[in-house]
């Protein structure tokens, strides 16, 4: 697919930091978008919908249960959801969106403003140590744009467990990468895949 960093409205990347305004809040029922601001949640939300993408206006914790209108998956593709904690629980887990080579889009009180983030800025937080998951929305809308149709092809297995965040980028003779969990999960490396698990932002 067409990357999805450039295509973001330029109001996009200035959006505040609002702990208060998350989905199912009155004050984003007041005043739906992010003009007003978002968390983590409200953020990723509005950059699926920019996609034809339809999320729920769950939490952290909803979001990691659904499966109604999101799957859980092993590798994750642009525009899937990330999910981070200081442990693997989906409570309060901070939510990014996946623009892929190792680009996770998100928005948090630590900067203040969306930015993007590769899994080893995470890791290297205690609040985001953990990859609780990776979930895939898979309800779009009626006016789905044809790049946002090629962003996601067959959801693959969830793993069965959650790993610690820190990840070992590997590349092969041929140049390709891969992702895989450090020598504390030396048994759940290959099996894992990208797999990873995370909740509820600040």
């Amino acid at each position: 697919m067409e990357p999805i960093l450039p295509r973001l409205p330029a109001d996009f990347w200035t959006v505040p930091y609002a702990g208060s305004r998350f989905p199912g809040a009155a004050t984003v029922a007041d005043q739906p978008g992010l003009t007003a601001g978002g968390n983590c949640q409200l953020f990723a939300y509005e950059v699926l919908g920019l996609f034809g993408l339809t999320p729920p206006p769950l939490r952290s914790s909803e979001l990691w249960d659904d499966t109604e209108t999101t799957v859980r998956v092993s590798a994750p593709q642009p525009l899937d959801l990330l999910l981070f904690n200081a442990s693997a629980s989906a409570y309060g887990a901070h939510v990014g969106v996946w623009a892929g080579d190792d680009a996770v889009l998100h928005l948090c009180a630590e900067v203040g403003h969306p930015t993007v983030w590769g899994l080893a800025d995470f890791a290297a937080r205690e609040r985001y140590r953990v990859l609780v998951g990776t979930k895939r929305v898979i309800g779009r809308s009626s006016k789905t744009p044809e790049y946002a149709e090629r962003a996601h092809p067959e959801p693959e297995p969830e793993p069965r467990l959650a790993h610690n965040a820190r990840m070992l980028v590997n590349t092969d003779r041929r140049g390709h990468r891969d992702l895989a969990p450090d020598s504390e999960a030396p048994s759940m490396s290959r099996q894992a895949g990208l797999g990873w698990g995370w909740g509820k932002p600040p």
